[in-house]
């Protein structure tokens, strides 16, 4: 096993930890706003855990994305197990298997169509046989679902970018002359004059410098 194997081991075994805290926080975030629902007196107290919770829950989330970038350039993927008992995790591996989409890095499943893909944090839905997915915590006019594959598309050319900024840049580049070839070809015939400009005075300035030198010639005497 090369270097490079083992610090992919080390990462993923970071990466289930992460996820294994994340899960945790998670959980106790339900469990104090269940509390301070059912108890005025601690109210300020769960506050408090809460927030802290929030904040250790924002702090692993912060870290899962630059972890997917490192594991999509390597071709590799950590994904929670296959929860038999449960209908929207068998239909998203059952997706996973066949589809050509990208597959996500990072998939870990906090409950029952909760879900963090790629450090985005979602709930999935299935509908006539297709996932669909909102943003967790999002307003309920912001949360009309989507389907799950622009979510992976969007975080595979997230990704994509992030990693090879370069080409992202020369292929957008190339994408912006296709899609307005019109303007492309003004640019082109837009410096192709500007050459022809200078083109045009560097011959003017060497015709005048000739022309300066023949009456130098014809009239020494006048020059002098």
């Amino acid at each position: 096993m090369d270097k490079y194997d083992k610090h992919f081991v080390h990462e993923g075994d970071l990466l289930r930890e992460h996820v294994h805290e994340l899960r945790q926080a998670l959980h106790r975030e339900q469990r104090d706003v269940m509390r301070a629902d059912n108890s005025a007196v601690l109210h300020h107290q769960n506050g408090d855990e809460a927030a802290s919770v929030k904040q250790e829950a924002a702090a692993i989330m912060a870290m899962l994305p630059d972890l997917a970038i490192a594991l999509r350039g390597r071709q590799k993927h950590v994904h929670s197990a296959e929860v038999s008992s449960d209908h929207v995790d068998l239909s998203l591996h059952a997706f996973l298997r066949s589809s050509k989409e990208p597959l996500p890095s990072i998939l870990c499943r906090l409950d029952r169509g909760d879900y963090i893909i790629d450090g985005t944090h979602v709930i999935l839905t299935v509908a006539h046989g297709q996932l669909f997915f909102v943003l967790a915590g999002a307003a309920p006019e912001r949360s009309q679902p989507e389907p799950l594959v622009h979510l992976l598309r969007h975080q595979a050319h997230r990704d994509h970018v992030a990693a090879h900024p370069d080409t992202a840049a020369a292929q957008q580049q190339h994408h912006h002359q296709q899609q307005h070839p019109h303007s492309a070809a003004a640019q082109q015939q837009h410096h192709q004059q500007q050459q022809q400009q200078g083109q045009q005075q560097q011959q003017q300035h060497q015709q005048h410098q000739q022309h300066q030198q023949q009456q130098q010639h014809l009239h020494p005497a006048a020059a002098a």
